[in-house]
């Protein structure tokens, strides 16, 4: 969720005759809720009377801090639209609703200084632009782990249309195929233990792109996850999503999948670390090969 947070500075300056005013103003920004990933978010704002129609104050624009004019001691209603993404519209358009609103106190002779603090995760569902700062960490683990079972994976999966949906998805969100083929085989060769669940409804991350509909319910239905176009759909998606807000120089495939695993992840995790052995030692030829050939593979 967006946090507003709130607090009140003095507004007058040192030595000023102290007199009350029955007037205040506000200071707003918009911040990464992560400070590793700190950068000033564009933002437009304005400032209504609280139950009643009519704008009394704007920000004039996209600006990446804004101070209102000094208006009357009483509630308000504060309404910011944070820069969204050129590319919003391409697969689902989640508004910008009451969860960027907030009732706002202005107080005699103070500054409200407001820092919306959006997350990680909003700025996917929001298309919010963001700089997501992600370690590296030469000791992640890009091992084959017990779990991990190509052979239980193709028992467990229908993976006959994957080339087509793969190539088809890959396209539509201009990601590269590979790196979805390598997502894929990582959630199904280590998520096919969680068939019964699926047998009885009971799976929230549904294979093979394994996206948490309970997490991201903005975005993805389990419905929709049991359809393998709509899946692989999803997959590309938050590919596409995640790469966006890592510096063109820094999409490292470690760093993409395991913002894939973990949209909050600080540094590269193992999960990454194997996705980005599955991209360099998957056989180029994987998608266009029978099912049969490809058990065991990698």
């Amino acid at each position: 969720m967006v946090d507003f947070v709130v607090t009140y500075e003095s507004n007058l300056e040192v030595g000023q005759y102290i007199q009350p005013c029955n007037c205040a103003d506000a200071h707003i920004q918009v911040v990464p809720s992560y400070e590793r990933d700190a950068a000033l978010i564009p933002f437009a704002a304005t400032l209504s009377p609280l139950g009643r129609s009519g704008i009394l104050d704007d920000s004039g624009g996209e600006v990446e801090a804004w101070r209102t004019q000094k208006h009357s001691v009483q509630t308000y209603n504060l309404d910011v639209r944070p820069a969204i993404g050129t590319t919003h519209h391409d697969y689902r358009d989640v508004p910008l609703d009451e969860t960027f609103q907030h009732r706002l106190s202005l107080r005699v002779n103070q500054t409200a200084e407001v820092k919306v603090q959006v997350s990680r995760k909003d700025s996917v569902i929001y298309d919010i632009p963001y700089n997501f700062k992600v370690d590296d960490d030469l000791t992640a683990n890009s091992g084959e782990p017990g779990v991990e079972s190509a052979l239980l994976a193709a028992l467990t999966n229908d993976i006959s249309d994957w080339p087509d949906l793969i190539t088809a998805s890959a396209n539509r969100f201009a990601v590269p195929k590979v790196l979805v083929l390598s997502i894929a085989v990582m959630e199904t060769t280590h998520g096919w233990y969680d068939e019964p669940l699926e047998w009885i409804g009971l799976n929230k991350s549904i294979r093979p792109m394994n996206i948490n509909v309970d997490y991201w319910p903005d975005l993805f239905t389990e419905e929709n996850m049991y359809d393998p176009a709509q899946n692989f759909d999803a997959g590309a998606f938050m590919l596409k999503r995640i790469m966006e807000r890592l510096a063109p120089n820094d999409r490292s495939i470690r760093k993409i999948a395991t913002l894939y695993n973990n949209v909050n992840a600080a540094a590269v995790n193992d999960y990454g670390a194997r996705v980005d052995y599955f991209v360099r030692t998957l056989r180029p030829d994987w998608l266009s090969t029978p099912a049969a050939s490809r058990v065991g593979t990698p």
